[in-house]
């Protein structure tokens, strides 16, 4: 969870830096060059992000795959009193 948060904070750091040296540029060819470099962080930053998102995907999907799955309520209800082991006994 740190990663993320850490993440983050650099993404926000590198957000603001961009903002602020924008600001300082006074002509129009620093203008459009810092606009260009903004343009460029940002997707940079989409890049991260949808690093991020397939990561968080890939672990939602494998959580619901390796659910187990029952043939029947009855072998659900079976195992879940036995402690979320399946009943064999069939």
């Amino acid at each position: 969870m740190q990663a993320k948060e850490d993440d983050r904070l650099v993404l926000l750091t590198h957000y603001m830096h961009i903002m602020k040296s924008k600001g300082k540029k006074k002509d129009s060819t620093a203008g459009v060059d810092a606009q260009a470099a903004l343009i460029e962080e940002m997707e940079n930053l989409l890049d991260v992000v949808e690093t991020l998102v397939v990561e968080k995907e890939l672990r939602v999907t494998r959580s619901l795959l390796e659910l187990p799955i029952w043939g029947s309520p009855r072998d659900l209800v079976a195992a879940l009193a036995n402690g979320g082991e399946e009943d064999d006994s069939d």
